[in-house]
């Protein structure tokens, strides 16, 4: 492999590399960003119904609110008996909810204790949701408040499409300008041609001088008559 190639496989490998790692810094940079405003939607939301329960049962406009505000939010209970009800808030009229979260009253019993969200799947579909759960007061049930990460995908899929377009790019960017300075090489000046022409008449030269070997390399004898004269 000549030094130019490489040159090329290094600076391409290089690249790749540069590109592979700012790819995956930015994907899982900005998803963490979507997935942390999501779990703080439904952490405050949780917080909010809970305090609103503490005071009295609150009207159907607080929900309303709250689903208009999150498309496609669940809102639900683990009751005494350990049944699990949800129901989706703010859905309009015409619109089809989303798929309902797959929660289970044991997983919400064993979450419950800790304060961060969690990520459950739908019933059918690609659909994830994020859920927070908040203890009712002293009894037993449980508040849940899951919102889908839809958007959060979609956001995702699409920078995942970007990075691959940008970095297919790159690379072949640099691939065609490495095979294009592989193919231009410099014209020899007039001076490198002076110097190969002369370096053809002295290699002439001494090519002539060696040509008779009768003579064992020494210098022509003169006749006698040029002696004598």
């Amino acid at each position: 492999m000549s030094l130019r190639a490489r040159l090329l496989t290094v600076v391409v490998s290089l690249t790749a590399a540069g590109l592979i790692v700012a790819g995956i810094a930015t994907y899982a940079s900005l998803r963490s960003f979507l997935v942390d405003r999501v779990d703080r939607t439904v952490t405050a939301g949780a917080q909010t119904i809970e305090r609103s329960l503490g005071r009295g049962r609150p009207g159907p406009g607080a929900f309303d609110a709250l689903g208009e505000a999150n498309p496609g939010i669940y809102v639900g209970s683990v009751d005494t008996g350990g049944v699990v009800r949800s129901a989706p808030v703010g859905t309009r009229p015409g619109e089809t909810p989303l798929p309902q979260p797959v929660l289970s009253a044991e997983r919400a019993r064993a979450a419950v204790e800790g304060d961060d969200p969690f990520t459950v799947s739908a019933i059918s579909g690609n659909t994830r949701f994020r859920v927070s759960l908040e203890p009712l007061g002293d009894s037993d049930q449980i508040l849940i408040v899951a919102a889908p990460l839809d958007e959060v995908d979609d956001t995702l899929h699409q920078l995942l499409v970007v990075e691959l377009v940008v970095a297919g790019s790159m690379l072949l960017a640099t691939l065609v300008a490495g095979a294009l300075a592989r193919s231009r090489r410099p014209a020899p000046s007039r001076m490198d041609r002076g110097h190969g022409r002369g370096d053809s008449r002295r290699r002439s030269l001494a090519a002539g001088r060696q040509r008779r070997p009768e003579d064992g390399g020494r210098p022509p004898r003169r006749s006698a008559e040029h002696d004598a004269g």
